[in-house]
């Protein structure tokens, strides 16, 4: 009875130990790849002991779609990579993985359809021989993805439709704009050009002959008030007053520091590669003893990389580094405090925040964000269908545009042609009165008769 308590407790504790010392393997669980290009099948392991080149052993196998067929050999290191000689995977494998930072990553080149199916990663680090793999299903296609088409016919068309909807909103602004203006200008202000030439006229005429041409001073004092209204409406407008705020703001904003990350704050970058993270100031006040850092945001938790003092314009900073892998490139003479990041993994992916603070400001802080994301193999994507919606969606505002402009030109001659036609209204008017013997013609009077 004792014998077999012994032999249950040797089991349960190799068991125990069996899953405490196995090897962890982690994978994607898809990849998708573009018919004929490279693609990288993202292997990395843990392991409880001590990982060297001489204890790793790394297999690959495949299992394709149809289940009947039998497991294939992909790839297989041990100390070397020993890639396929045979097969439909010979001069297609190329190893790119790295023992030592427990990568066990494989590259497949040039995928044909035929490689869709799943694939294995095993890792075996003796003494740790026990272990889940890891699977990857890979999928090739020949173009993008509908759910990406999709969503790219999505923001072109949102974007037309806005700058459509803007058009035609400020078309109909414009014109509600002219019918109140037409509606407040009151009809002596219409003929006050009238008045005002008939007025040249009538500078000699006796006041009775005023009145019965109509032509008063009121008029003229009556269309002046309403330009002079017109005018104020026009200085007064919200446009004006936020033009006026927006220059007085923009020239005391000027004088300050800032920190810029470049005109696109993002970066998509492959895992194992090097990245740099960009970041100038600027200040049109000068700096002096100007502090920078770079932070990184580790799930709420701000992690410094370094940090150093300018202290003045010119003078190379003593930059300290708290994190491995993060190397300082920047320089005080370019304005410059750009950093490198050495061999990134997925840890690396989030927000690094560029802090500077200048004294010359009173202690006012600065920064700007960055933010990283890795992946396991940038995707080449089929442009084709991008460069047709563009084209369509360019060529459809441009005959927007021309339309509008070939409107706004009709109308403009249009205005001219009525314009012409009032001119002639009034001089044939100027004529219709000299020859009845009006006020300001040109007809003879009779002299006075003297007296005898």
């Amino acid at each position: 009875m004792h014998g077999i308590w012994l032999q249950v407790s040797a089991l349960l504790g190799a068991l125990v130990l069996s899953e405490v010392s196995g090897v962890e393997i982690y994978t994607p669980e898809q990849v998708e790849a573009v018919n004929g290009s490279d693609v990288r099948l993202k292997c990395t392991f843990s392991s409880t002991h001590p990982v060297s080149l001489s204890t790793v052993t790394v297999s690959w196998n495949f299992r394709p779609l149809d289940q009947a067929s039998r497991e294939e050999s992909v790839f297989h290191y041990q100390e070397e990579p020993y890639p396929p000689t045979s097969g439909r995977f010979k001069d297609r494998v190329v190893w790119s993985g790295d023992i030592s930072n427990r990568d066990a990553s494989i590259t497949l080149q040039g995928v044909p359809p035929t490689f869709n199916g799943t694939y294995t990663c095993q890792v075996r680090n003796a003494p740790d021989v026990h272990g889940v793999n890891g699977e990857i299903v890979l999928k090739v296609m020949d173009k993008v993805s509908l759910s990406e088409m999709a969503l790219l016919a999505a923001i072109v068309g949102g974007a037309c439709a806005v700058i459509l909807i803007l058009v035609v909103g400020y078309v109909l602004v414009k014109r509600r704009r002219q019918a109140d203006r037409d509606l407040e200008m009151p009809e002596m202000g219409k003929d006050s050009t009238v008045c005002a030439q008939s007025l040249s006229h009538c500078s000699s005429c006796p006041g009775t002959a005023r009145r019965e041409t109509g032509c008063h001073s009121g008029g003229l004092t009556e269309y002046q008030g309403v330009m002079e209204v017109e005018t104020r409406r026009m200085l007064c407008s919200p446009p004006a007053v936020v033009l006026m705020l927006s220059l007085m703001l923009g020239g005391w904003s000027v004088q300050g520091l800032e920190m810029l990350v470049g005109k696109i704050p993002f970066l998509v970058a492959v895992n194992g590669s090097t990245v740099l993270l960009p970041c100038s100031y600027l200040s049109c006040i000068g700096i002096r003893n100007l502090y920078f850092n770079w932070q990184f945001n580790d799930n709420g938790t701000m992690l410094k990389l370094c940090d150093s003092v300018i202290r003045a314009e010119g003078v190379e900073p003593h930059v300290s580094v708290y994190r491995e892998r993060v190397e300082f490139v920047g320089s005080s003479k370019t304005s410059n405090v750009s950093i490198l990041l050495w061999n990134i993994t997925f840890e690396d992916a989030g927000e690094y925040t560029c802090f500077g603070r200048n004294p010359k400001e009173k202690g006012r802080n600065h920064s700007a964000i960055f933010t990283l994301t890795v992946v396991d193999e940038l995707r080449v994507v089929d442009n084709t269908l991008t460069i047709i919606i563009a084209s369509a969606v360019g060529g459809g505002i441009a005959l927007l545009m021309g339309f509008m402009l070939l409107k706004n030109f009709t109308i403009f001659v249009l205005a001219k042609i009525e314009e012409k036609n009032k001119e002639c209204l009034v001089s044939s008017s100027g004529i219709d009165n000299t020859e009845n013997g009006l006020s300001g013609s040109k007809a003879e009077s009779k002299p006075t008769p003297k007296k005898k």
